[in-house]
């Protein structure tokens, strides 16, 4: 797990593949988009963290895995929807799964957004961008570094 800064904006990344949350950490921070970032390689641990006594503030986006050891995204996802508190974490499921009825599901129980993650590295970067890009510079989000007033 990375470490949250205190008091900066965070990301969480929610993925068992330590090889991608790496390559997307190195992506958003490189483009500045994100400082703090925290990893959790299954469900469990992910869900730990959100519930317990010690967790302070929400994240300004969360990316999620589906299929992870444990726990699963899908089962992640609806836990931190249903809770009053969390459910306006912005979350993007990053997966290679390209079933409709996962898809459907994931959005039924109020994913933000789901991108397929792709085995080719340029593709998988320029995807990383646009979410990024997107959801820390251009979504709004108090107290976002990144956006300035015209």
């Amino acid at each position: 797990m990375i470490a949250e800064t205190e008091g900066e904006p965070y990301l969480v990344i929610v993925d068992d593949s330590e090889e991608d949350a790496e390559l997307t950490t190195r992506v958003l921070k490189s483009e500045k988009l994100i400082k703090s970032v925290v990893h959790f390689s299954d469900g469990a641990a992910a869900l730990d963290y959100f519930f317990s006594t010690s967790f302070r503030r929400l994240p300004v986006l969360m990316l999620l895995d589906l299929d992870m050891p444990k726990v699963g995204g899908l089962e992640v996802l609806r836990k931190i929807k249903q809770d009053e508190l969390k459910k306006h974490i912005p979350i993007v499921i990053m997966s290679s799964c390209g079933d409709d009825n996962v898809v459907r599901e994931s959005y039924s129980l109020g994913v933000n957004g789901f991108v397929r993650k792709h085995v080719q590295f340029e593709r998988f970067k320029q995807e990383m961008l646009c979410v990024g890009d997107f959801w820390l510079r251009t979504n709004y989000y108090p107290g976002n570094p990144n956006q300035t007033d015209q």
